[in-house]
């Protein structure tokens, strides 16, 4: 039976608003935004877990209503012990890292089935991550994420059209497909044509006072696809 994450992201193009924070406040203050307009995901961001730990995915989780809570655990071991965690406070999607063993991800993906969540594995610093969703499409995973970090942002000014080309080459599949780096309305348009299922914006919405306004201009972006 396929979690409730996975039948509201399967169709259509959706917004994960990346809360790579470390200001609780402030987090969900946005997260309370994004339940307002319906933003289909919101995401307790790496930052955000290790400096307040899971409760935190249980305020968001009351902040944003009706959209789905994403833990970006990025297991790299004992996926099975924090894919628990995280359902246990309250989160609708977890990360694994790609590169983890099938091991780990094996044991997050059975341990994600018994909790009812979606777990969506981060290609974040694969050589080939084509090659790598292939491979884990044949274990049963659903959800990838492909990923361009933030220190490679920075420091070669550059962004998630770094992946555009593999993006392009992916068929219709079952999969969900996230993409995230750097996105912003302009960059978003970029995309069109191809399947990515969930446009991942994080720093253009979060820097910005005006988060409100930002979001809904990502919204209609990703609305424009």
């Amino acid at each position: 039976m396929e979690t409730e994450a996975y039948l509201k992201l399967k169709d259509g193009k959706h917004l994960q608003v990346a809360l790579d924070l470390p200001d609780r406040q402030l987090a969900t203050r946005i997260a309370a935004v994004a339940g307002t307009l319906n933003v289909s995901v919101v995401e307790a961001g790496t930052p955000l877990i290790k400096r307040y730990g899971t409760e935190i995915i249980k305020e968001l989780k009351n902040s944003a209503k009706e959209s789905l809570i994403l833990a970006d655990m990025k297991s790299a071991d004992v996926g099975d012990l924090e894919v628990k965690l995280a359902s246990e406070a309250g989160a609708d999607i977890v990360t694994v890292l790609g590169c983890a063993s099938n091991d780990t991800i094996q044991g997050a993906k059975e341990e994600a089935e018994k909790t009812g969540v979606l777990l969506e594995v981060d290609l974040i610093n694969i050589e080939d991550p084509l090659h790598r969703m292939h491979e884990l499409q044949k274990l049963g995973i659903k959800a990838f994420s492909f990923h361009v970090p933030i220190d490679v942002q920075k420091r070669r000014s550059t962004s998630a059209e770094l992946l555009l080309n593999k993006l392009k080459m992916l068929g219709k599949s079952d999969s969900i497909i996230s993409v995230a780096g750097g996105l912003n309305p302009d960059k978003i348009k970029a995309f069109k044509g191809t399947n990515v299922n969930v446009f991942v914006v994080g720093n253009y919405i979060t820097s910005s006072a005006e988060y409100t306004e930002r979001m809904n201009s990502v919204l209609n972006a990703i609305k424009e696809l």
